[in-house]
């Protein structure tokens, strides 16, 4: 049994055959593959779109785990990179989903390029750019490696539109909806005239 051919090399061996034939207008088939390629495109869009709004729902608010602090007093939490990683890696392999990083450097600005790509062929950026982190008597190479994990952290939470929250403040919340008897109170009455 001979096994059915699949669907890119079936278009490639049809494209061979245009391209064989000397009586094919060069400028037709050039038309007709740009239309094709933009078929492709939107087909790879609309896939992303749909695993994209499937995978939202699944994806937590990260809890904010990292600390910032000056004089031993905490000035405000953040959520670490690596919990950002750990929590969304599985969502996002199972709806065929990859992220990864691009960095440049021009002067004393790190640019950090966030990169969503789907299986289906779409992706989707999100940039952060910024002077080297110097803060806290850092030198040149740990201000450039501050810069690429901060803006890692900031493209990550854009591109999955990521939200962060206290742990601590998220267990009260969850205790207190847990025992709350009755509903919560919707907006204020807005009075009439």
């Amino acid at each position: 049994m001979i096994p059915a051919p699949d669907e890119p090399s079936l278009a490639l061996s049809q494209w061979d055959r245009f391209l064989r034939d000397p009586q094919v207008d060069v400028e037709k088939l050039k038309a007709l593959f740009e239309l094709h390629e933009r078929a492709e495109a939107r087909s790879a869009k609309a896939a992303f779109n749909a695993a994209f709004a499937a995978m939202q729902g699944e994806l937590p608010t990260i809890d904010k785990n990292g600390k910032a602090q000056m004089n031993g007093q905490t000035r405000y939490k953040y959520p670490l990179r690596e919990d950002i990683i750990e929590t969304v890696k599985p969502i996002l392999q199972a709806h065929g989903f990859a992220l990864r990083f691009r960095h440049e450097y021009h002067e004393k600005i790190v640019k950090v390029i966030g990169i969503l790509s789907h299986q289906a062929g779409h992706s989707e950026q999100d940039e952060f750019e910024c002077a080297a982190d110097h803060s806290g008597s850092k030198n040149d190479i740990q201000a450039i490696g501050s810069t690429r994990s901060y803006g890692q952290r900031y493209t990550m939470m854009a591109l999955l539109n990521l939200v962060s929250g206290d742990p601590v403040d998220q267990r009260i919340i969850g205790e207190t909806d847990r025992h709350r008897t009755t509903p919560r109170a919707g907006p204020p009455a807005v009075p009439e005239g």
